[in-house]
């Protein structure tokens, strides 16, 4: 499998959405990024090109990719059974990330949790007929993944995805605990799966860019709506900057 390059992670504050953050107990921070499986990050940072499965190519570098969330539970131990049930008051509402940079709008998902709780699981809804999010692109509007970038031979790409969905990461056989005070998790999103080389080569060219929608190279775009929920992972977080610190922290939770 071939890598995918991508522009460096910049760091990104953000304050509370949802519940907001007490004065005691536990104040969890969710950070969101995209990342290319097996290549070597500097700093943190995503690389600019990486080898994956002993191919050192990569069939398209990515210059910003959104995805439209409906809401985010953090679930209790407890919960996730099939008669658990979701806490009330723990949905967080729509929000949208940019993986590349870490750009999260409004701001990063925060809940406001009794301190060393135990959790199960965090589940996101990807929807983008949730309402529109102030200071996302014009290019998210009414699908769920809006991506830009180029093919390896410098053809532009442009992907519009509509993909609800559910991406769930945890179950009840693996409740984990974060502690107390302020601590963060990551939502990491694997971008291997999603633009494979040998689509991407046989990829219709229209005036002289690459679409990818419901009606321009269909295919891919259904395979990349496939892609997408498998291939979240959630990760400690332990200095709250709202990236996967891949050489520090890694510890994967809700597995």
């Amino acid at each position: 499998m071939a890598a995918i390059a991508a522009l460096p992670l910049g760091g990104c504050e953000g304050t509370s959405i949802g519940n907001p953050p007490g004065a005691t107990g536990a104040q969890i921070q969710l950070g969101l990024q995209g990342r290319v499986v097996g290549a070597s990050a500097r700093g943190g940072a995503l690389p600019d090109a990486g080898v994956v499965g002993g191919e050192e190519s990569s069939p398209v570098v990515l210059d910003e990719v959104w995805l439209a969330f409906g809401d985010a539970s953090l679930l209790a131990a407890g919960h996730c059974g099939a008669d658990g049930g979701q806490p009330p008051g723990d949905d967080v509402g729509a929000f949208a990330a940019e993986l590349v940079s870490g750009r999260v709008l409004p701001a990063r998902p925060v809940w406001s949790r009794p301190a060393d709780e135990g959790y199960c699981q965090l589940r996101t809804r990807l929807d983008g007929a949730s309402a529109a999010v102030a200071g996302a692109p014009a290019g998210l509007e009414g699908v769920t993944l809006f991506a830009r970038g180029k093919r390896l031979d410098g053809v532009p790409l442009e992907a519009r995805v509509a993909l609800p969905a559910e991406v769930a990461r945890g179950s009840e056989a693996a409740a984990f605990s974060l502690g107390s005070g302020a601590v963060g998790m990551v939502l990491v999103f694997d971008f291997d799966d999603w633009f494979l080389p040998e689509p991407l080569a046989a990829a219709a060219v229209e005036g002289g860019r690459i679409l990818i929608d419901s009606t321009h190279n269909a295919p891919i775009a259904a395979s990349i709506s496939a892609a997408v929920p498998p291939s979240a992972r959630l990760f400690r977080d332990d200095d709250r900057d709202g990236r996967h610190d891949e050489a520090a922290e890694r510890e994967e939770l809700g597995y």
